[in-house]
């Protein structure tokens, strides 16, 4: 664990700005020793548009030996976003998961995966938010193809010294990417899970109760409830499931102190300097997490694309009967 007293980030320009992976979405997920099959894709020109539909993600990076995600075909899932440059160190365990559920709600679609630079301790560095969201509008502008936009990534702005300015930068480049038929999604967060991490509502994701044209989502838990440590308050929220939901994860190494992939992440709570030998070499887990639900949505949002159907018809619950705002 970090010490409390000390705020994670990367000062620039006098300030310090910082949005973070592991205090508002990267709850510790728990490694789980199964073998799962990949989720079956149609051919691409099987489907109704004869292509695939593309969601861009920013996060943490995807773990491309996975089985689900191993390069090498001529359709693969995951893709990098060639010409988007980040300092490729840090854990792949958040982006890995993420990109799973995904592709479990969203199989026909490709993911675009921009990673995104991240500090020692595994917080998202400065400015990288920003700089992804500007790539994809040049990207798109320049004929590439995106769809959904995936941001399972937030800040608060009490957490450190943020400013209007930054989260107004945000917001121009959500709407530039909006008005150009590109649905943008952001995950709402979650209670805070460190000391200093701030108790207001998460950006980019708040931004949507100001008219910024993007969608909060938050989680529900298996009964279909809105997940306590889901935050709310924000207008428009979309509801979706996120809680004790299973992914891809990077390959579970045995002891706490490596710094490959998901071993930092684990947490405390989850192993003690030495993982359970049953665990060790784990490919999948379970978590919960507005990230995670903002993975499930954009996987379903973009599978409707994919089929030329309305997103209502592919959501796991009955339209109506979920997702309103919290009494």
């Amino acid at each position: 664990m970090r010490d409390p007293s000390v705020t994670p980030g990367v000062i620039m320009a006098g300030k310090i700005e910082l949005f973070s992976v592991k205090d508002t979405h990267g709850l510790p997920f728990r490694p789980l020793q199964a073998w799962l099959p990949a989720p079956r894709r149609r051919p691409a020109a099987d489907l109704p548009g004869g292509r695939r539909p593309v969601v861009a993600l920013v996060d943490t990076g995807v773990a491309d030996d996975h089985p689900w995600f191993a390069a090498g075909t001529d359709d693969p899932v995951v893709v990098p976003a060639a010409g988007w440059t980040a300092d490729g160190s840090g854990t792949r365990w958040h982006g890995t998961f993420v990109a799973g559920l995904i592709h479990q709600n969203g199989p026909d679609a490709r993911i675009l995966s921009l990673q995104l630079a991240q500090s020692a301790l595994g917080y998202i560095l400065d400015d990288q938010l920003r700089a992804a969201l500007q790539w994809l509008l040049t990207y798109h502008e320049g004929g590439g193809q995106v769809d959904v936009v995936c941001i399972p990534v937030g800040f608060r702005r009490d957490a450190a010294t943020h400013d209007d300015t930054y989260i107004d930068e945000l917001a121009v480049l959500i709407t530039q990417l909006s008005a150009r038929g590109v649905t943008v999604l952001a995950a709402a967060g979650n209670t805070a899970v460190e000391p200093g991490a701030g108790t207001g509502l998460v950006y980019p994701a708040a931004s949507a109760s100001t008219g910024t044209p993007l969608t909060a989502v938050g989680a529900l838990t298996l009964s279909g409830d809105h997940w306590e440590d889901s935050l709310g308050g924000i207008g428009g929220m979309v509801w979706y499931p996120g809680v004790s939901v299973v992914s891809t994860a990077p390959v579970v190494t045995a002891t706490a102190d490596q710094t490959q992939d998901s071993t930092d992440d684990l947490g405390a709570d989850v192993h003690h300097e030495q993982l359970p030998p049953e665990l060790v070499g784990a490919r999948f887990g379970v978590g919960s997490g507005t990230s995670y639900a903002v993975a499930g949505y954009a996987g379903t949002v973009a599978q409707a694309v994919a089929l030329g159907v309305p997103v209502a018809g592919l959501l796991p619950f009955a339209a109506g009967e979920r997702g309103e705002e919290p009494a």
